[in-house]
């Protein structure tokens, strides 16, 4: 009776340690709703910027302002046209020497580069060209409209937490010496994609849930139009920039090399539970003054197919998490590495020239009262000019009722085209003045690439892989 009380002994001990789990797989409290509270965590102290994306094509815009007939008179189509190319003309200028800058920086700490150094590279230059080429993105990530999400907001992120699939992710944060993410354009999901009643299910599937306690965070079901990557793992010397599209708030963890994958809490409290019963009925199975008790063999191979069945339920889970992850990778990853300069200066520059050409045509004089729908006709201050552009803005292509003329406004003046009196006060030079301090520029508007508002058709060379280190790295 001694073997019998020792093994029965430590089945309870070991029963008594999983009560907490077993609590939970009883109450509820271990579904994905209650441990994606780690959303509601870390948007505790952080709140997202108003979106100041524009979102048109340059050559759009243009077009737009000419073909409204109460913004451009007929008489000015021709000399505005002019001036919309001189100043593209302008602004790509002034940003190729920023792109230079930018790859002379990255050029040591590029993955992909295969051509050879005439010298070996310091550990104290690598880390210098890393810090300045980091200053140069927070400024040209600015200008195209991103905003960067701060540590602490990230580590919340990436703590452990469930998916939609069923299994419980994580990512140490601690494990990368640069983890820099700018993202823009935060928009919500499930009204793109879902239908009228889908909406209408999910709202009465929400009222529901808050009836009964649940709480919802408030970025289940947002996305990130576009986000921007830097990252160096310590093990690494090399700097690993990406841009994806479409992201989701609480999948950022997809977007970074190295990752966890766990069972949840639930299912492995029901694995658990049913391998410990497999064991009791083998163990009493084993004594021989138990032989009679057939209920041993019932108890062992029943646990034992249930223990099975949730084991591959978790394996085809985690299948299920991986394809999702790479397909992310495959399909909404728009640039990287090299091309990443590329293509925020080109973003950089698009709402540079978006900005500048509102803020100008909304303070070109005119004294035509048909013209009066969008131009001033007479000086204004910031804060009206800004409240004039967003409610244009807002009325054409339904942007977010809000526009920033700071960087406008400094391009302007920095063109001598603005005009600012001592009470605040903005003016602008007409368009024949302003075409004599402009150079001229010989494109004209048939050239210029029809690209798309989202940036589909981007083509950006993506070329080798990413070199992380000589540790061995990847999800598992």
């Amino acid at each position: 009776m001694e073997p019998l009380r020792v093994l029965s002994s430590r089945i309870g001990w070991r029963i008594m340690s999983l009560k907490d789990s077993l609590t939970a797989v009883v109450t509820g409290s271990w579904n994905k709703d209650e441990d994606n509270s780690f959303l509601a965590v870390a948007i505790a102290d952080f709140t997202h910027p108003s979106d100041r994306f524009i979102p048109t094509t340059r050559r759009e815009l243009v077009g737009r302002l000419i073909q409204k007939n109460d913004i451009i008179a007929k008489n000015e189509e021709e000399k505005f046209e002019q001036f919309a190319l001189a100043l593209d003309g302008v602004l790509t200028s002034s940003h190729h020497q920023t792109l230079t800058d930018l790859k002379q920086y990255y050029d040591p700490l590029d993955p992909d580069k295969d051509t050879v150094s005439p010298r070996k590279v310091l550990e104290r230059d690598r880390l210098d060209r890393e810090f300045w080429l980091l200053r140069g993105l927070d400024g040209l990530t600015c200008k195209a409209s991103y905003y960067e999400l701060p540590r602490s907001y990230l580590n919340g992120l990436l703590q452990e937490h469930s998916t939609g699939e069923g299994v419980k992710v994580s990512v140490n944060p601690n494990n990368y010496a640069t983890l820099r993410v700018w993202v823009r354009s935060l928009q919500d999901e499930s009204r793109q994609t879902a239908s009228r009643y889908q909406r209408v299910f999910g709202q009465v599937v929400d009222a529901t849930r808050k009836q009964m306690g649940h709480k919802k965070d408030g970025l289940s079901n947002h996305m990130y139009k576009r986000v921007v990557l830097a990252v160096r793992h310590k093990a690494a010397e090399k700097l690993i920039l990406k841009v994806f599209k479409e992201v989701r708030c609480s999948r950022l963890e997809t977007l970074l090399p190295n990752g966890k994958i766990k069972m949840s809490n639930g299912m492995r409290a029901f694995l658990i539970a049913t391998a410990g019963a497999a064991a009791l009925g083998l163990a009493v199975r084993s004594f021989s003054y138990l032989g009679g008790m057939q209920w041993s063999y019932l108890l062992f191979f029943t646990s034992s197919l249930v223990g099975l069945r949730i084991w591959l339920s978790y394996r085809n889970r985690r299948n299920a998490y991986l394809v999702s992850l790479s397909r992310t990778l495959y399909y909404k990853s728009i640039a990287h590495n090299r091309g990443v300069l590329t293509l925020l200066v080109d973003r950089a520059v698009d709402e540079q020239f978006k900005q500048a050409i509102l803020a100008y045509v909304c303070l070109l004089p005119t004294t035509e009262e048909s013209l009066l729908s969008f131009r001033s006709g007479k000086p204004l201050d910031a804060r009206d000019l800004d409240h004039k552009v967003a409610g244009w803005l807002k009325g054409t292509y339904g942007a977010p009722d809000i526009f920033n003329c700071t960087e406008a406004l400094k391009n302007l003046e920095m063109l001598r085209l603005l005009k600012r009196d001592e009470n605040g006060q903005l003016s602008v030079l007409p368009l024949e003045q302003a075409l004599m301090i402009l150079p001229s520029s010989p494109v004209c508007f048939s050239r210029w690439p029809q690209a798309s508002i989202d940036e589909e058709d981007e083509k950006i060379e993506l070329t080798g892989q990413t070199d992380v280190g000589k540790q061995e790295t990847g999800w598992s």
